[in-house]
C-alpha cells in the first residue's frame, strides 16, 4: 500500500513507496477429483496475502503428488492417472504449501480398441503362428479385465485360426487376421503363407562346461533376422545330442538357452538343405560361476607337428567373437596362456605365412581349461593344392586320417599311416604328420590334383572294430579343409557309434570346378585297410 505523510504545510508532504504484498497462503482446487488411468485433472491455486487479499501477481507455484506412481504431475497445474489408487496434490511456493486435494484414480474398463499381435507374419503350409488380442481403453491402457475375443481369418483357404488364436497355414497366399469383441474390431494383420522350404538338420551337443554332463531341457532359437525367430524345443536326449530339423537357410543368430545357465549366441550360421551340419559342442556355463579363469594350449605347424612360436592368440567375447578381450603370443615351445573373465570366447590363431583359424572356449572362473594342441596350416601356393587337417581331444589317443582316390592303374590309392605317400601320373598325395598320442594334428596334403573322386575319413585306431564305441563321436574331432590361403570348410564329428567317420568326398573330375560333398556319417570297419568303401552321394557345397 502507499502512505501519504505530511508535516506542517501541504508542501511538506511525501509519498512513501508501496509495501509489496507477501504470500501468506495458497488454496488449491482440482477438477475432477475422480479420474481414470490416462486421464488428467486440472488444478487452480489461489494465492492470498496475510490480510486475505487475493494476489494478482503471485510468485511461482509448483504442483506435487504424494504418489507419482498413481498420479503423476504432467504439466504446470495438471496431473495424469498412472494406475488405480488415491493420491494427494499439493501446491507449493517457497515455504508456503496449500491444502491437500485428494484425487482418486480408477481403471477405465471400457473397451475402446483391440491390439492384435502374432508371433510370425509369415509361415509355411502346416506351420503355425500364435496370435494374442488385448483390449485397451480410450487412453490406450490395457483393461484390467479382458473380454472374450473372436479371431477371424479373411481367407480360410490360405490359413485358419482357432478360437485360441493359433493360425495354421493351409495353402500359399495371404490372409488378413482380426480379433473382435462386441462391436470393436482390431486393425487387420496380413499373414503370408509360403510353400515349405527344403529342410536341413543342425546337430548340437550341449554339456555342462564344468562337469561335462549332458544337459536336458534346452531350447534353440533360430533367427533369420532379429524380429523373425523360431524356437525349437526338442525332446531330451540322455547324451545331450540334439538334431534340430529346420528350414535350410542362413540364420543371423542361433541362441541356445537352458535355465540356470548363461545363454550362448552364434552368429551367421548356415544350415544347408538336405544335409546334417554338426556344430561344435556347446559347453554351457552355470550362472553361479563368476571370477576369472585361465585358458592355455599349444600351437603346432600342421605339416611338421613342430611347435610354432610367435603365433598371435586373440580372445574375442562371444561364441562368434566380437570385441577383442585379450591377445597373447605363443612362446618358443608354441605354448600360450590367457586369463579371462568367466564367459564364452572365440579364440583365433594367426601368423604371417599361415592360414588363420578360430575355435570356441568356455572360460570357467577359478579353473584352468587346457584346450590342447591346435595346428596352423602354411599357406598353399599351387593351384591344385589342398590340405586336410585333423585335431581332436585327449581321448582316444590315436585317430588316423585316410584319403582314397583314383590311381593311374585304374585302382584307388589309399594314403594312411601305413602308406604315407601316393605319387603317380594322376597326382601326388602325402600324409605329412601321423599323431598317435592325442590332439593331433594328422595332416594330408594334395600337391598335384588327382582328377577324380577323393574320399576323406577318420579312423579310430584305438577302438578299431568296436561297433558300440562312442569314443570317436565324443573325441571333439574336427577336420579343416584348406585351399590356397583360405579355410574352405570345417567339419565337427557327429554323434554315433563305431570306429569310422566318413567326413567328405571331393570331386576333382574337373579341377576348375571342385565339388566338396559332406558325408558326415559314423560306421564300423575294423582294420585300417578296410577304409575303402564306396563314397555316399550327398549334395555338394559351393566353393570359392
Amino acid at each position: 500500500m502507499t502512505a501519504l505523510i505530511c508535516t506542517g504545510l501541504l508542501s511538506s508532504c511525501r509519498i512513501d513507496p508501496p509495501v509489496p504484498d507477501t504470500l501468506a497462503s495458497i488454496t488449491l482446487a482440482c477438477t475432477p477429483q475422480a479420474i481414470t488411468v490416462g486421464a488428467t485433472t486440472t488444478c487452480t491455486p489461489q494465492a492470498k496475502t496475510s490480510s486475505g487479499a487475493v494476489m494478482t501477481s503471485p510468485p511461482a507455484i509448483s504442483l506435487t503428488s504424494s504418489a507419482p506412481d498413481v498420479l503423476a504431475v504432467s504439466g504446470a497445474m495438471t496431473a495424469a492417472g498412472v494406475k488405480a489408487g488415491t493420491a494427494n496434490l499439493i501446491a507449493r511456493s517457497g515455504s508456503v504449501t496449500s491444502n491437500a486435494v485428494s484425487v482418486t484414480v480408477a481403471q477405465d474398463n471400457t473397451l475402446a480398441s483391440i491390439q492384435l499381435t502374432c508371433s510370425a507374419d509369415s509361415i509355411e503350409t502346416s506351420g503355425t503362428s500364435t496370435c494374442t488380442a488385448r483390449g485397451l481403453n480410450s487412453a490406450g491402457a490395457p483393461l484390467t479385465t479382458q473380454p472374450a475375443f473372436e479371431f477371424r481369418s479373411s481367407n480360410a483357404a490360405v490359413a485358419t485360426i482357432s478360437p485360441g488364436g493359433v493360425v495354421t497355414g493351409v495353402t500359399p497366399g495371404q490372409t488378413s487376421l482380426t480379433a473382435r469383441s462386441g462391436t470393436v474390431t482390431s486393425p487387420a494383420l496380413t499373414l503370408t503363407v509360403t510353400a515349405p522350404a527344403a529342410r536341413g538338420t543342425m546337430q548340437v551337443t550341449v554339456r555342462d562346461a564344468s562337469t561335462r554332463a549332458a544337459l536336458s531341457g534346452v531350447s534353440f532359437e533360430f533367427c533369420r533376422t532379429t524380429p523373425t525367430c523360431v524356437t525349437v524345443r526338442p525332446a531330451d536326449n540322455p547324451a545331450g545330442v540334439y538334431n534340430l530339423d529346420v528350414p535350410g537357410d542362413t540364420y543371423a543368430r542361433l541362441v541356445i538357452r537352458k535355465d540356470g545357465y548363461r545363454e550362448g549366441e552364434y552368429l551367421n550360421l548356415t544350415v544347408p538343405a538336405g544335409q546334417t551340419t554338426v556344430l561344435e559342442p556347446f559347453l554351457a556355463l552355470d550362472q553361479a560361476i563368476q571370477g576369472d579363469g585361465t585358458v592355455h594350449g599349444r600351437v603346432l605347424d600342421a605339416t611338421t607337428g613342430a611347435a610354432l612360436a610367435g603365433v598371435t592368440i586373440t580372445a574375442r567375447a562371444g561364441l562368434s567373437g566380437s570385441q577383442v578381450t585379450q591377445s597373447v603370443t605363443s612362446d618358443a615351445s608354441g605354448r600360450y596362456s590367457l586369463t579371462l573373465p568367466t564367459g564364452y570366447y572365440a579364440l583365433s590363431a594367426s601368423k604371417s605365412g599361415y592360414i588363420s583359424t578360430s575355435s570356441t572356449v568356455s572360460v570357467i572362473g577359478q579353473q584352468t581349461v587346457d584346450v590342447g594342441d591346435r595346428a596352423l596350416s602354411p599357406e598353399l601356393t599351387g593351384s591344385g593344392e589342398w590340405r586336410f587337417v585333423l585335431n581332436w581331444g585327449a581321448e582316444p589317443s590315436d585317430l588316423d586320417s585316410h584319403l582314397t582316390g583314383p590311381a593311374a592303374d585304374g585302382s584307388r590309392f589309399h594314403v594312411a599311416w601305413y602308406a604315407r605317400t601316393s605319387t603317380d601320373s594322376l597326382g601326388s598325395v602325402n600324409l605329412d604328420v601321423d599323431d598317435t598320442d592325442s590332439y593331433g594334428p594328422e595332416t594330408i596334403t594334395v600337391t598335384e590334383t588327382p582328377e577324380g573322386l577323393l574320399r576323406y575319413s577318420v579312423h579310430d585306431y584305438s577302438d578299431r572294430g568296436d561297433s558300440q564305441s562312442g569314443a570317436l563321436s565324443s573325441s571333439g574331432a574336427r577336420v579343416q579343409v584348406f585351399r590356397g590361403t583360405a579355410l574352405i570348410a570345417t567339419y565337427n564329428v557327429p554323434s554315433g557309434q563305431g570306429d569310422l567317420w566318413t567326413v567328405f568326398t571331393l570331386d576333382l573330375t574337373d579341377p576348375n570346378t571342385p565339388k566338396l560333398v559332406p558325408v558326415n556319417t559314423i560306421s564300423t570297419v575294423g582294420a585300417s585297410e578296410q577304409v575303402q568303401r564306396t563314397p555316399g552321394v550327398k549334395h555338394p557345397i559351393s566353393l570359392p
